[in-house]
Formats: C-alpha cells, structure tokens, sequence
C-alpha cells in the first residue's frame, strides 16, 4: 500500500463513543480519525467496517476506560480485504470484571472479517481479560503495544478454566489447512516489539493460566522481539472448544521471558506446543521460579477423546491412520498434532512439518523441546523426536520475514510528515537491576544489568531501545547492539566478564519514524568476585598548599567526607572538568574562590561510581593543571 493521497482527517472533540461512530459513518477508506487527549467512557458496542486511522493522542493521553457490561465488545472491526485499517496511540483501560470474571467475553478491541493488513500499534490495554481477540481469516501486525494485567482482585477464588490472555487469535479453521505452509512470510498475524507484563499474584487465577498469546483455529502467528513477564505462550491444540482446529503455524523467536512467580508457568511449560509446525529460536528466559521450565509438546487426543474428533487411536477417520489400531503409535499422524502441516491436495494425510529449536537459553543455559510430563505412553509414540520434532537444530531453508514489519514504516500508512525529528536520548543509564538506582559493582562473571530513564518522543513515540555492553563507554565489545523492545531495564546473561574490568552499558532509542537518538552511557560497574571494589586507604594531606596542583582528599570516600576541593596556586576562581578514564565528561564545575568544590555527583545529580576519573582545572588566569583523583565509595 501506497501512501494515502486525498485523504481526508477528522478531528473529534470528545472520546465519546457516539462521537466516534459519527466520525466513522461520515469519513470513506484511506480517511484519519484523530481523537484528543481526553477520557472517554464506553458502555455499548461501536463498529468500524471501513480502512480508517483511528489515532489517539499518545498512550496515557487518548484514554479508553470499559464501564461496558460481561457480554458487550466495545470497539469491533469487520473489516474488508483490501481495506487496511489502523488503531493507534490510546490507552483502554478495562472494569476489573466487577460483577464477576466467569462470564461471556471481556475484550475491548474484536477484530474479525477479512483484511490481510491491519495494524494496531502504540497502545496500552490495562487489566483487560483479553486486550485483542481476533477472529476469522484477517491478520496484520500489532506493534509497540503495553499489555499489562496488574489486578485480580475480581478473580480471588475463581476457577473452571478462567483465564487471562493477552491476545487470542482464532485463524481460519478448515480453510487454513488447504493452503500450503508460508513460514518465513507476510501471510500470518504478525505480534513484535511489545510488553506483556502480567501481575504475579496469580494463586487463585486458576493456577497461572496467562497465555499472553493464544493462537487456534488454524492461526498461522508470528511472535518476535516481545518482553513477557509472569507468561508463556499457548500454541493450541484441536477440540477446544469441541469440532475447532488447533494453531497450524507459528514463528516465537528474539523474544525475552521472565517469572517472579512459580504459578506463572503451568505444566504447559513456558511455550506449549499443543499442534501444528513451526520455530522456536533465539529466546531468552530468566528468573529462578518455574514450574515447568521447558517448551512442552504435547497431543492431547493421544490420551484423552475430544468431542467430535474423538481420541487419536486408530478410530477417528479425522486421523491420517498410516498405524492401525491395536499397534504402537495406532493412528498416526493425529489431526493438527504438533509436527504435521496442512493438507492442501486434501487426501486426509497432513504433510510431515517437524517444529524445529534451537539457540534458546533459561538464565543462560540450553532449554529445548520436552514431550508434556505425566502424559498417558501412547503421546511418545504419536510425538517422536528427530520425526516431529528437533531440538538445536535450525530448519532447513528457513529465513525470517523482514523485522521491522514493513507496516510499522510511516511511509505505509502515508505519515511520514508526523515526525521527522529523533527521540531524546535516556537522561541517564544506570548499572543494576533495580529500576532508579545505581550500583558501582558486580560479582558475577556472566550476566550484568541496566535500568534507565525513558525517551522521549512527541510524534511518532518510542518504537524499541537497542544496548550494547562495552569495556569503554559507546563500545560493544562485550555484547553488540542488541534490541531491548519497550523496556527500560535489561539483565544480559551469558556474557563472559573478566575480573578487574569496568564494564559500561550504552542506550539509544528508536521512534516510530526509525529515527535513532543519541546514546547515552552508564557510570560502569566494576566486576570483582570479591564482592567489593578494592579500597585505597586516603593518607590524610592538609588542605594548605604550597605546591602548584591539588586535589583533597585523593583517594576520596564520599560516606565519609562531604566531597573534594580542587585548588590551584594563586587560582582566583575558574573551572573545574570531571571526566571518566575514557574521556567522557560526567561534571564541570565553577567557582569564584581560591577552590572548587565536587560532592561526587554527575550532571544529572546522581552519585558517581567508584573509580578512577580524571579532573582538569583551568583558572581564571589562563592556568591549567590536571591529574587523576580516585573514588572509594
């Protein structure tokens, strides 16, 4: 699609829902429905059958809140093909399920019909039992979107399979399967660069079920470059409910999990395979609390009958039947069963299509494909290593589509003049895991973190952060650039440190435009097993000089004294210049007096690591002098 010539925009005064559906009666495809910076409350249905831009103000700003009842969908598209359509840059905001979370639907955004391009993009959905729910033969890209679950206080005490999803995609069921495999394309619901941040007071959420992406009914999905906390990702399986087709295809890769909770991965595992082919590659998983700590394949007909298609046996004509009953591994291949494709000269035989794994890591170490635990013996037959699946092992002339999705590009959708400016580079980047503070050191020889301060964009908004970890500031020595997605806080494992060295961390952010700002570098974080940064004991000196150059007290513990004076001879006010071994300027300072004084701190107030830095005076009177000056604490 071509940028949008004639197009039309129109401006809304409210975020009311009639407001809108007036808007979109009265505007015609290819035409931009801007809302304002305000709140708007929707109790009813509103719906969108043509390619419009819906576009908010900014996340946080165009808020969406849901007083809607169980079984109303406030925003549902039916959409066209050939019509692309575009929900953007606005928060939803869900009721918390008052008046009880067991009944019908909860999602603010229902999108079905026919579209092969929509988007949906730089978006918050808070506390919502589902944010997107997609259904039907349409996919597109959802991008840069926060999906955040954060409260249960309606769920306590909820069970019989409630559960919370992030984002639900029922594909095209049976005509899905009559069209040959497309990995690697555009032909598939494309879900990148988002924050799926789950709340990990999940005990009475029957017991963890939060798939922030669940993917069925012959959903082709690729799922890339995505933070997921307190979540894992469910490929479903056939029968549920009961005559629906399982997820044919799907792409999980260059995406970063963790858990703070040992509820958050059922026996799934952190991705169940429930059926279908697909790719499992470069994922990282952190944190210590797993139940069950694998990518779990599994075929439930080979244990238990499903209504209508009956249990995988030998006796369901829905099976492929190469093995007759009676026999080991009896009705093989099973139906959608993980490992077989689609079927497109339709002779009831699905073709061969192993899942394939390879280059993911759980806090460092190999993780692979396992067959579900505590599953009837029939499963290993039906589900057969180096057959239906392969572990470390890359598929064979399989190459991924383009990253960033071409639909992320402004040129696309024809707003390319929205933002031709970069986004503010991070105030500040700090060492550590703990998000506003700042530590000076490490004891691991393998794994380092960083928290910083957002960027800033007012036009096209924040689309990732890339870091890289150097030896020096600005160099990616130790780890290349690599891509963060929306968070501001990452803790790299595997890395090989050595001890001694001062490691530094460099931000840069990326708007929607793929506009670059500036990088900004940390402090550095000394590594040391020892567990703390070796300590030069100060030889006291008197603060009266004789002597052209002075810095007091050198070395300098800033818990003991109040910081440093600098002083020359015959100085009479001037400067004084802060830098790190490697150049960097962290303070500059000015004074009247005959000294100058430094508390420690850099440009943006926060404490200067330990260390050694560099200082150079230069004197009202055209002298100057440098020298070396050392931090303790």
């Amino acid at each position: 699609m071509a940028c949008r010539l004639y197009s039309a925009t129109y401006t809304a005064t409210d975020c009311s829902q009639s407001q809108l559906q007036t808007l979109i009666n009265s505007a015609s495809d290819g035409d931009t429905i801007l809302l304002p910076a305000a709140t708007g409350y929707w109790s009813g249905t509103m719906t969108l059958n043509k390619g419009l831009t819906i576009r908010g103000a900014g996340i946080d700003k165009t808020m969406i809140l849901d007083s809607s009842g169980q079984s109303v969908d406030p925003f549902v598209v039916n959409s066209v093909e050939g019509k692309p359509y575009r929900i953007c840059h606005m928060t939803f905001v869900g009721n918390d399920f008052t008046g009880g979370a067991t009944n019908s639907r909860r999602y603010v955004l229902y999108l079905t019909g026919t579209c092969k391009n929509f988007r949906v993009d730089h978006c918050k959905f808070l506390n919502l039992r589902t944010a997107i729910y997609i259904d039907g033969d349409t996919h597109g890209l959802i991008d840069n979107c926060f999906i955040w679950a954060l409260q249960y206080n309606a769920y306590d005490g909820v069970t019989g399979g409630t559960s919370i999803n992030g984002i639900a995609y029922n594909g095209a069921d049976d005509a899905a399967y009559t069209r040959p495999l497309s990995l690697g394309t555009s032909n598939a619901l494309y879900i990148e660069g988002c924050d799926f941040h789950f709340s990990s007071n999940t005990t009475n959420l029957n017991n963890g079920n939060v798939p922030s992406v669940a993917p069925s009914h012959g959903s082709r999905v690729v799922i890339r470059h995505n933070t997921i906390q307190n979540s894992q990702f469910e490929i479903y399986r056939p029968g549920n409910p009961a005559g629906t087709r399982g997820s044919l295809s799907a792409e999980i890769y260059n995406n970063v999990f963790s858990t703070d909770n040992t509820n958050n991965y059922r026996p799934q595992g952190i991705i169940f395979i429930g059926g279908g082919t697909g790719v499992i590659f470069n994922n990282t998983i952190t944190g210590t609390s797993y139940n069950h700590a694998y990518f779990a394949a599994n075929n439930e007909r080979s244990c238990s009958t499903f209504a209508v298609f009956g249990k995988c046996d030998g006796s369901s004509s829905y099976d492929g039947n190469q093995i007759s009953s009676g026999q080991p591994g009896a009705g093989y291949p099973c139906m959608d069963q993980p490992g077989r494709g689609a079927d497109p000269d339709n002779d009831g035989v699905q073709e061969p299509a192993p899942w394939y794994e390879w280059n993911n890591t759980l806090n460092g170490s190999d993780i692979d494909i396992q067959i579900r635990r505590s599953q009837c013996s029939d499963l290993n037959n039906h589900l057969v290593s180096a057959r239906d699946f392969y572990v470390d092992t890359q598929m064979p002339g399989y190459m991924p589509y383009v990253y960033p999705h071409p639909m992320q590009s402004c040129s696309y959708w024809g707003d390319c003049v929205a933002d031709t400016s970069s986004p503010t580079a991070p105030a500040v980047v700090r060492d550590g895991a703990t998000t506003g503070s700042d530590v000076d050191s490490s004891t691991s020889l393998t794994q380092l973190s960083a928290n910083w301060a957002p960027s800033a964009d007012g036009e096209s908004g924040i689309a990732r952060y890339w870091y890289a970890i150097g030896s020096a500031p600005g160099v990616s020595d130790t780890a290349a650039w690599t891509d963060n997605g929306i968070v501001t806080s990452v803790t790299r494992t595997g890395l090989t440190l050595a001890e001694g060295v001062t490691y530094y961390f460099t931000v840069k952010a990326i708007n929607g435009a793929g506009l670059e700002s500036p990088a900004a570098n940390s402090n550095g974080q000394y590594v040391t097993t020892a567990g703390t940064v070796p300590v030069i004991i100060p030889v006291p000196v008197p603060p009266v000089i004789n002597s052209s150059i002075h810095a007091y007290p050198n070395p300098c513990d800033l818990t003991q004294h109040n910081g440093m004076e600098f002083r020359m001879k015959g100085m009479a006010g001037g400067e004084v210049s802060i830098y790190t071994v490697s150049g960097r300027l962290i303070r500059k300072l000015a004074g009247s007096g005959t000294g100058i004084s430094w508390d420690g701190r850099n440009e943006t107030g926060e404490k200067a690591g330990r260390g050694i830095y560099i200082y150079k005076i230069a004197s009202s009177n055209g002298d100057t002098a440098s020298g070396k000056i050392v931090l303790t604490k």
